[in-house]
């Protein structure tokens, strides 16, 4: 069978079963550096997150917002505003104790409803203005809720304020683009 690729670098099928040619793989592939553009990685353990620097990861952004612990209760602002300050509080272990450099994005995740949502927009410049905070996010439209029900116009009231929040303080935004089904 042939096994020739057309590709200017060895991949996998290159290498052949057992005949020691993993060893000549170039340095260029084993140590391609890369950033990780969106992760929860304060939720992940030491161990975990080692990984993605033994990996050749750079940097990363790491979500402050979420809706994947949300308590089975109306979500308040004091709620996300914990969110944001525990991962800022992680973030600075994470930065203090890897190898790559780490930033948060800070946000209101529209997967489930919030209480009072404006006091967070009154809160979210303060954020935004930190060194660690490189990012707004992650944001945008779910159609699954969880706990109850966010309407379409709220939702997306929601996000344009984020996305003014953003711009007035020159950061990107890191949407969510769920399937339809969430």
């Amino acid at each position: 069978m042939d096994r020739s690729y057309p590709t200017r670098r060895p991949i996998d099928p290159d290498l052949g079963e057992g005949d020691g040619a993993a060893d000549a793989l170039p340095a260029e592939l084993t140590t391609l550096p890369w950033v990780d553009a969106h992760n929860h990685a304060h939720t992940l353990s030491w161990n975990d997150r080692e990984k993605f620097a033994l990996g050749g990861c750079h940097a990363m952004l790491t979500m402050a917002a979420g809706y994947y612990w949300t308590p089975y209760k109306p979500v308040r602002p004091e709620d996300v505003r914990y969110l944001w300050d525990d991962a800022l509080n992680r973030i600075g272990a994470i930065r203090r104790s890897h190898a790559f450099d780490a930033k948060l994005a800070v946000g209101v995740h529209t997967g489930t409803p919030v209480e009072d949502v404006d006091e967070l927009f009154d809160a979210m410049p303060a954020y935004c203005e930190l060194d660690e905070v490189a990012a707004v996010g992650e944001i945008g439209i779910n159609a699954s809720q969880h706990v109850e029900p966010w309407s379409l116009e709220e939702q997306r009231y929601v996000n344009r304020r984020q996305l003014e929040i953003a711009a007035d303080h020159d950061l990107p935004a890191v949407l969510h683009t769920p399937t339809a089904s969430g």
